[in-house]
This record gives C-alpha cells, structure tokens and sequence, in this order.
C-alpha cells in the first residue's frame, strides 16, 4: 500500500471475520485495564466485563474492547450520563486506561 511520502508498506490480508482473533489475549488485558479504571472512578455493575463475539469489533486487526458508559434507556443512567463530572471521570479513565495498556504493550518489546 502507498504511504504519505511516496514509499510502500506491505499489508497482510485477513479474512475480516478472523481479523481480532490474534488479538484476543490482547484484547482481554484492555478490557481489564479498563475495567480496573472505570471502577475506580465511576460506579459499576456486579458483571461488567463480559467476553463475547461482538459486531462491531470483529473486523479490526488490532487489540480492541467495546465500553457502554450507560444505558440512555433509563432514566437515572442518562440523567447521570449528562454531568460533566460523570463525563470527566469516563474520560479520565478511559485515558489512563490507554497509557497503561500502551506501557503493557512496550514492556512486552
């Protein structure tokens, strides 16, 4: 494929079904960071990471997780989901949870 600047980078092709199977383990320790810093800077559920085969993921060729912040169907999570408190501690987590997963990733170099 070309890049910016005129030279060429060779690209695998994946079966777009198989396309994050490499990156299941991988996968799961996002989610867990994830899990981690949600928890410590919003209130959770008893079950909230769950493992499944989800559409929206299945085609990406790298490390992904899926986060729902809320349930905009009730009341009380949306009313919640509109504060900018509630919206910054997401934020801050989801940040924090980037930079850790990226130092997991460059200790594993």
């Amino acid at each position: 494929l070309p890049v910016l600047g005129g030279s060429a980078r060779a690209t695998d092709i994946i079966r777009w079904d198989l396309a994050q199977a490499a990156h299941i383990e991988s996968s799961t320790v996002l989610a867990g960071i994830l899990e981690e810093e949600l928890r410590s800077h919003v209130p959770m559920g008893s079950r909230p990471l769950q493992q499944a085969p989800m559409r929206v993921l299945m085609g990406t060729n790298m490390p992904a997780a899926l986060v729902e912040v809320a349930y905009l169907t009730n009341a009380d999570q949306e009313k919640q989901a509109s504060t900018p408190q509630f919206q910054q501690s997401i934020t801050l987590a989801i940040y924090e949870s980037v930079l850790r997963f990226r130092s997991h990733l460059e200790s594993r170099r």
